[in-house]
């Protein structure tokens, strides 16, 4: 198996220069065209076991290693954060054949200051979704068009359907998958800042 992947000498030669690359890319990804560095893979831990899901990613602050995400508040994912807010951010592009592992805390924001101002810039597709008066996952009888389930003109209603999710990253496995060879860097947060280390793929 030899993936097509970035060529290593493209690769960042340093540690700080790694972690400034891949800011840049997410950061980049964020230009609703949805490439591999805006659809990350969001994994959750549920009383089944974990449960991960590929979630738009809505903006990033590198500064405060903060991903945000929109979903709906009546969700399966809402439920497993507010019971533990350990998550997983994961990252793949299958281009340069590189995996960014986020772990990190979960906050979930609805009808508070945070969700308002977020639902003022939300995409039509999401005020839709949350306007749906069926929470996600509810059976139906047949297929049915997204745009002809029941809906509420109740704005009020809708925002109480919608939740952001904040998650702060506390460290990253950075892993490159070369043809013949491979990289990996272990990155890790704490109050007194950031400690990083290449290792053993």
């Amino acid at each position: 198996f030899a993936p097509i992947a970035a060529p290593v000498e493209s690769l960042p030669e340093t540690l700080p220069a790694l972690l400034d690359d891949v800011w840049r890319r997410i950061a980049a990804g964020l230009t609703g065209r949805w490439p591999p560095w805006a659809l990350p893979m969001l994994a959750t831990l549920s009383p089944h076991g974990p449960r991960a899901r590929v979630l738009a990613l809505r903006s990033v602050d590198p500064g405060e290693r903060l991903f945000v995400f929109h979903t709906d508040a009546r969700s399966d994912k809402v439920r497993e954060l507010r019971a533990d807010g350990r998550v997983s951010v994961v990252f793949w592009d299958p281009g340069d054949a590189i995996e960014a592992r986020f772990t990190g805390m979960a906050s979930v924001h609805c009808g508070d200051y945070v969700a308002r101002e977020a639902w003022q810039q939300v995409s039509l597709l999401r005020r839709m979704a949350s306007a749906i008066e069926y929470a996600p996952g509810a059976v139906l009888s047949a297929p049915s068009r997204f745009d002809a389930l029941p809906t509420t003109a109740d704005d009020d209603v809708a925002l109480s359907h919608f939740a952001v999710v904040l998650v702060r990253a506390t460290a990253l496995d950075w892993f490159w998958l070369g043809p013949g060879d491979m990289r990996r860097a272990f990155v890790h947060w704490t109050d007194s800042g950031p400690s990083a280390s290449w290792v053993v793929p």
